[in-house]
């Protein structure tokens, strides 16, 4: 199987989710026809860094982006990483990355573990509690949630996804096309 990821860099509307979703899904719609089957979504896709609003645009239990991208992955044939929303939870906002499988099924979650503070978001996020780990078992795909074991990746920004030991794929803070991608399976 021929893998091919679009990593979609989005002209995000700050505070709007219902347009971002738009911008989203007509995106992803354009990486499909262009034969892209694992699509990467930015950091924070769904509000911005909007954070002093968060309480109120905040996604509740991440319940919208979950269905977004369950359906798209689904209704394309394609893996969605959703690279993450201000997901609602009881203790706070986290910043949590949703990934569907293309049967639309969610296979991974992981909200991010180390907050950026010049950027605010310890005062505006709660820090996640756990590594996350997911797969895309028909592409052999695997994604640690953290590397926090490593110096490179203690800024706990978007997880890396690797093929294998040969390809890898990292969304540091969402800004794209800050992909590396090393080596072919």
């Amino acid at each position: 199987m021929t893998i091919r990821i679009a990593c979609l860099q989005l002209d995000i509307a700050f505070g709007d989710p219902n347009e971002n979703e738009r911008c989203a899904e007509s995106a992803i719609e354009s990486a499909v026809k262009d034969g892209a089957n694992i699509i990467v979504l930015p950091e924070l896709w769904t509000t911005g860094y909007d954070l002093t609003r968060l309480d109120e645009i905040a996604d509740e239990g991440a319940e919208r982006a979950k269905a977004f991208a369950s359906r798209l992955a689904q209704a394309h044939n394609i893996h969605l990483v959703a690279g993450s929303v201000a997901k609602k939870t009881t203790t706070g906002v986290t910043n949590t990355m949703i990934v569907a499988d293309r049967s639309g099924q969610i296979v991974g979650e992981y909200s991010k573990l180390h907050l950026f503070q010049l950027m605010d978001e310890h005062l505006y996020l709660q820090p996640g509690s756990s590594l996350g780990l997911f797969s895309f078992r028909s592409t052999g795909l695997h994604a640690p949630g953290s590397f926090a074991m490593t110096s490179a990746f203690r800024s706990g920004f978007a997880p890396m996804l690797w093929l294998g030991r040969k390809c890898c794929l990292s969304s540091p803070n969402g800004r794209f096309p800050a992909c590396t991608i090393g080596g072919r399976s």
